[in-house]
């Protein structure tokens, strides 16, 4: 908890000091930009120069995704970390995790991770398309990546696994 707080003191700081390595000035890597490589540079590029414009299916998935964490408790995320440690299950949807790696902080939010008396056990990850019969390479990578934070933080991930639902929209 102490190290995954002074994280983000630590990135707070940088972006208000404005110093960044990245490209486009970025004081962080999203996991969804790093997944979103594997299905188009381009459009991961075009995105940051002149924004990012949400298409109807992405606002139809926003509104859906909505609906899934509805009845969700919101709680703040000191006592989102203890309740990850302490409780005997405990479900955490649409939150942020942090990591570093080297000089470069990589941020993320799983739609769902599943705690077990401290252990993560399942994350999911839900999707909103037209294709229901395969997931995509950046899909599993941005489910990966997820894995690796919590891995980075501390927890053991021994036993962790994730599931990309898809459903149609």
């Amino acid at each position: 908890l102490k190290r995954q707080m002074n994280l983000w003191r630590e990135l707070i700081n940088r972006m208000k000091q404005g110093k960044s390595s990245l490209k486009f000035g970025l004081p962080f890597l999203s996991v969804s930009d790093i997944a979103e490589q594997f299905y188009s540079e381009i459009r991961l590029e075009l995105n940051h120069l002149f924004g990012k414009i949400k298409t109807p299916e992405q606002e139809i998935g926003a509104i859906l995704h909505e609906k899934l964490i509805g009845d969700a408790i919101p709680i703040s995320q000191e006592e989102m970390f203890r309740e990850m440690l302490e409780a005997e299950e405990i479900k955490i949807a649409e939150s942020f995790f942090l990591m570093k790696f080297e000089d470069v902080f990589i941020i993320g939010k799983p739609d769902l991770i599943i705690f077990k008396r401290g252990i993560p056990l399942l994350l999911f990850e839900y999707k909103f398309s037209k294709y229901t019969m395969k997931t995509f390479q950046n899909q599993r990578v941005q489910a990966q990546i997820y894995c690796h934070i919590l891995n980075e933080m501390g927890f053991n991930t021994n036993l962790l696994f994730y599931g990309i639902i898809i459903a149609a929209r």
